[in-house]
């Protein structure tokens, strides 16, 4: 992902990187298996992916990495907390709503943190759905798509299947734009 001063970062098995100058540089984020990451309203990069709790990383310290300067890792929540609500660190998928809400596609279950709550929207333990990919838009409309369900539409509290042909795609990504 692209942040506002042109710099491109990217998430992996072995941690976040960036692209700057011709050639990838390695932060000094601690090794972590990245999933996904998007971009807050006030720039900040938010980072999601296998044990770990999501954090995000202010502009201010993206500048520090950039000047290969170690920065504090600061969850949005605590382990403990994270592991009640949750059940374990797999955040398979992360996006940003209209509102600035940041939204968790996870192992049977949707989230969402508004800043001050982290909120389960659809939880279902009787199958293991990986949700790999969001779309958010607001708090009433979310996209969710899983290798092993069809997409599903979240609108008003309720999570409806999208139809889609028997021969569709798993649903890796879903992209939205300001267009």
């Amino acid at each position: 992902i692209e942040d506002r001063a042109g710099t491109v970062w990217i998430g992996g098995v072995n941690g976040l990187f960036y692209w700057q100058d011709g050639q990838f540089h390695a932060s000094a984020i601690p090794k972590s298996h990245i999933k996904d990451l998007r971009l807050g309203k006030k720039g900040e990069l938010w980072v999601a992916g296998l044990g770990f709790v999501p954090f995000a990383l202010s502009v201010s310290d993206l500048l520090q990495l950039k000047r290969g300067e170690t920065v504090e890792v600061k969850p949005f929540t605590t382990s403990s907390a994270w592991e009640a609500a949750i059940g374990n660190f797999r955040v398979w998928a992360l996006d940003i709503d209209n509102h600035g809400a940041v939204w968790f596609g996870l192992d049977n279950r949707h989230a969402s943190y508004d800043g001050a709550d982290l909120k389960i929207h659809w939880k279902d333990s009787t199958v293991v759905h990986q949700y790999l990919a969001i779309a958010a838009f607001n708090q009433d409309s979310v996209f969710w798509g899983s290798e092993d369900t069809p997409a599903l539409f979240q609108h008003q509290g309720r999570l409806t299947p999208v139809a889609q042909p028997t021969n569709a795609p798993v649903t890796y990504i879903i992209t939205k734009t300001d267009a």
